[in-house]
């Protein structure tokens, strides 16, 4: 029990009390921890050994300055950490509210305390093998895809894994109670499978060819798909940026944090290339829009229409998001950019990410050697 005459002991009356049920005649053991200033803390057990041993862990948390575990926050599932984690937030976005939603599904009745290092182990694991649900809104599968079974990539899990972790240490903040560090026991999937894919001889004329046949805003989309690769922004960065952050004076657009992916502020460069295609492409500015790219509300209004460009042009596993590989990649080849100042043209916080495109420049490092 606690030593009451420690001056640095919070104090606190812990009892432990027998009871016997009027209806049923069953004994349970009530435990009620009084601590002045704070509410009472109650819980019931079916016998004395495990009241015994809920109150010696309760004061041990007393002791290390942790806080009090109430019967309320033993029953906070993942599913009312979510609607609260929602709530707080306002804002989600697409991807984040689908990995929420698997949790939900997957986990919503588990309480936040309950997951352990090995539910967690376990979970992951079943992820690899489980397939992936067809969405609700999605007749059939595109012709470019295939008809296997599709499971999560280790990517998807390894994002998975840390939203899982974002929702468990958020919610224990948020409401105050302790929980393992289970995170240290269970480390992040690795994904060694990161994409390679860039364009072969000749596919970036088939793609922009294949645009011609688009029934709306056919050069709209050639400008921002070599917008791209000029810059190496994110889909997401470029149907969000106004014509306000585009500096044509300084040859820099100006990428607002609120809308990277990284929550930080950074300068984009303008090619000559960039600068001229912005340039004719200023002629289909809104009034009513001040996006750049006003002509799709997000980035699944481009995606449907990009996958029927692909079919047209007859190529296949590539995706827009590619652009950016092969836009760093040209950085790369055919600059003398330093890695740190690529890095912040694309955004890149850890710079091991650009390691895979070190071997890019080896005949550079050759001819730089003595």
């Amino acid at each position: 029990m606690l030593n009451k005459t420690d001056k640095n002991t919070p104090k606190i009356t812990p009892k432990i009390t027998e009871r016997t049920s009027s209806k049923t005649g069953k004994i349970s053991y009530q435990v009620r921890i009084r601590r002045t200033g704070y509410p009472s803390l109650i819980k019931s057990f079916k016998s004395k050994a495990e009241a015994e041993s809920w109150l010696r862990t309760q004061e041990t948390n007393l002791l290390d300055g942790k806080p009090l575990l109430t019967s309320q926050k033993e029953r906070y599932t993942f599913t009312v950490a979510i609607q609260e984690y929602e709530k707080y937030k306002g804002y989600l976005s697409k991807t984040e509210e689908y990995r929420l939603a698997l949790i939900k599904k997957d986990l919503g009745e588990l309480a936040i305390i309950n997951l352990t290092a090995q539910r967690l182990a376990s979970y992951l694991k079943h992820l690899s093998t489980r397939e992936v649900p067809r969405p609700h809104n999605k007749k059939k599968d595109h012709p470019l895809h295939s008809q296997q079974k599709r499971t999560y990539t280790p990517s998807s899990i390894r994002k998975i894994y840390f939203t899982i972790k974002k929702i468990y240490e958020w919610h224990s903040g948020f409401r105050d109670y302790p929980v393992n560090n289970i995170f240290r026991v269970v480390p992040a999937p690795v994904d060694d499978g990161e994409r390679s894919r860039r364009l072969e001889k000749g596919e970036e004329e088939r793609i922009l060819e294949a645009m011609k046949l688009l029934y709306v805003n056919q050069e709209e989309m050639k400008t921002l798909f070599l917008v791209s690769l000029e810059t190496g922004m994110r889909l997401g960065e470029q149907l969000k940026i106004t014509w306000q952050e585009v500096d044509f004076k300084n040859r820099a657009i100006r990428i607002h944090k609120d809308k990277t992916k990284t929550k930080q502020y950074r300068e984009v460069p303008m090619t000559t290339i960039c600068m001229a295609l912005l340039k004719e492409h200023l002629k289909t500015k809104n009034k009513d829009d001040d996006r750049v790219f006003w002509q799709w509300k997000n980035s699944h209004a481009l995606y449907a229409r990009f996958k029927v460009v692909l079919k047209n042009a007859k190529i296949i596993n590539y995706r827009w998001h590619d652009n950016r590989h092969e836009a760093i990649s040209r950085m790369f080849e055919r600059t003398d950019l330093r890695d740190i100042e690529i890095a912040k043209i694309s955004g890149h916080t850890n710079m091991t990410t650009l390691s895979r495109y070190a071997n890019l420049r080896s005949h550079n490092l050759a001819l730089r050697m003595w």
